[in-house]
């Protein structure tokens, strides 16, 4: 064990140090400034690993989520143009959506977390897809009006004595 960490620990020293000498003969444009999100990723990687390693609750999974997305949007931000990164900025949304669905997939709250993360997803993505393409939102505002509206209308079915109807499982 202590033999492999050293040996990570070498092969990191002598990839840095091999960076830092091309970055000191102007080869390439090197900011050490430009990594600060690794700590981010690191953060968010220690609360996923602690909680599956059994040391920590499920709120490390939404912690750990946030984190690394949030590490790695930061990270692509430094090598990408404001125009990209401009228009990812639903990620910030996305990152606790995926905490709340590996918080429900892992038995926590499940119908809770699901919603809440299946909403924090949504509409993650469809701000994503906006940015990317111009959509109407008027329309789709609209067309969703009537899909409640029918929702709502719909009719019940009679309960059959003895048999359980889908109200009876919200409470349970």
């Amino acid at each position: 064990m202590e033999e492999s960490r050293n040996r990570l620990l070498g092969f990191f020293l002598v990839i840095v140090g091999g960076v830092l000498i091309l970055d000191y003969y102007h080869i390439i444009n090197f900011n050490i400034w430009d990594f600060w999100p690794i700590i981010l990723i690191y953060i968010g990687a220690k609360a996923e690993r602690d909680y599956f390693s059994g040391h920590a609750s499920g709120r490390n999974l939404l912690t750990g989520a946030t984190f690394l997305t949030y590490g790695f949007y930061f990270m692509m931000s430094n090598f990408t143009s404001w125009g990209i990164q401009g228009k990812l900025w639903p990620l910030y949304i996305l990152g606790p959506g995926i905490g709340f669905l590996q918080m429900a997939y892992y038995g926590h709250r499940p119908r809770k977390n699901f919603r809440t993360g299946l909403l924090l997803v949504g509409i993650s993505a469809l701000f994503l897809v906006e940015n990317f393409i111009n959509i109407q939102y008027d329309l789709i505002l609209f067309v969703g009006l009537i899909f409640v509206g029918l929702f709502m209308l719909r009719k019940k079915e009679p309960v059959i004595p003895g048999e359980k109807s889908d109200d009876d499982e919200r409470y349970e």
